[in-house]
């Protein structure tokens, strides 16, 4: 296993879909999520529907199911698109709007950690990490004119992956920034800042924290599953250059550490000493027709066509077991279980999302292997003659 502190774009866009979650209702469709809070009825994140592009055969039907579901609710209906559909309801605007909805577009950015924290914060303003809620935040609300995320923020911090920092000048609470922790991600999920003390650097100072917990966190993670008796071999890779950090990585359970930037053959290398080692022997490549995945690398490849492409984390487990079990229909239970672990809080909806972005990889390389899925059962390799 390599840890890595850095997180991908892919994993967000998951996250961005699956986050409310944590701290609303919801119900599960063949073609997305409906995400409600019939008590909270002016938070967005509280309410609305998240649909997928591939699992949508009749629009007009699924516009009309949402509809009814919101209307049935006493709340307004609106969509989201999913994150991994880039552009799609730009394409299906007209039918929108014969449905009776306006759609519009929002730029989305994303910060990943990806070297050392160089964000510089205030030294006026204290940064603590919140364990209960109290009247202090919730005047924060009321002061940034969002009374409607209290219900929100209060879920996520009573949520057990949920965290909060608080930004304090002259011991009053000024901006507040909550999120949580899953399996894909350290995620923040809102940055809430009272009007009167913006452009004062709480933003920044909450973010440095955040950043620091994070990188934390991912010792913490190191130590627990050592704990626990799992002895999978571990290469820290970070930006954490310092000696200290070294001993502390080596010390709380890694079984190698390297540091950014990296020679990818020195990694590579270094992973089948570290394999060596724990005295495993592994196949590095695995097939099924066209396909091959190169368990070195994290690379699918196509002998027909030439191409090849890397694989995400959770792409890359999925279809390794898939191809370990090739010929075998595998159940979303095993994929959950083999992805997530078994005393996850994942669900099947995620199973669902990550063969969807690997059916996706497996045809832009050309390759005649698909992901089939066999209704009531789970999934299976298959090749199109």
């Amino acid at each position: 296993m390599k840890h890595n502190y850095q997180m991908n774009l892919q994993d967000c866009y998951v996250e961005e879909d699956l986050f409310p979650k944590i701290f609303t209702g919801y119900e599960e469709r063949d073609y997305g999520i409906l995400f409600y809070n019939t008590e909270n009825k002016d938070s967005f994140d509280s309410n609305h529907a998240v649909i997928y592009r591939d699992r949508i055969h009749d629009l007009p039907r699924v516009l009309a199911d949402i509809t009814g579901f919101y209307q049935e609710k006493g709340s307004r209906p609106i969509i989201y698109q999913s994150m991994l559909d880039d552009n799609w309801f730009d394409e299906i605007k007209d039918e929108l709007a014969a449905a009776g909805y306006k759609s519009w577009v929002e730029d989305q950015e994303y910060m990943l950690p990806s070297g050392s924290n160089r964000i510089a914060p205030n030294p006026e303003i204290t940064v603590t990490k919140v364990s209960e809620w109290n009247d202090g935040i919730e005047n924060v609300f009321a002061e940034a004119e969002e009374p409607w995320e209290i219900m929100v923020a209060k879920k996520t911090l009573a949520y057990p992956k949920g965290w909060m920092f608080a930004a304090s000048i002259n011991n009053k609470t000024v901006g507040l920034l909550y999120g949580h922790r899953s399996e894909r991600a350290c995620r923040v999920d809102y940055l809430l800042v009272s009007k009167q003390h913006r452009k004062t650097g709480a933003g920044r100072a909450l973010f440095y924290h955040y950043v620091e917990w994070c990188r934390q966190n991912g010792i913490e993670v190191l130590e627990a599953i050592r704990k626990e008796g799992i002895k999978t071999p571990v290469l820290m890779l970070t930006a954490k250059s310092e000696l200290d950090d070294k001993v502390k990585g080596l010390d709380y359970g890694a079984d190698d550490y390297m540091t950014k930037p990296f020679q990818t053959k020195e990694l590579l290398a270094r992973l089948r000493a570290v394999t060596r080692r724990k005295g495993e022997i592994e196949n590095h490549i695995l097939d099924f027709g066209d396909l091959q995945l190169n368990t070195n690398l994290g690379e699918i490849s196509c002998t027909a066509t030439g191409k090849s492409m890397k694989l995400g984390a959770k792409e890359f487990q999925l279809l390794e077991f898939m191809l370990k079990h090739k010929n075998q229909i595998v159940t979303k239970e095993q994929i959950v279980e083999k992805l997530w672990g078994l005393e996850s809080d994942s669900e099947y909806n995620n199973a669902e999302v990550y063969v969807s972005f690997t059916r996706k990889k497996i045809k832009f390389i050309g390759s005649k292997v698909t992901i089939k899925a066999v209704r009531g059962l789970g999934y299976t390799l298959e090749e199109n003659k």
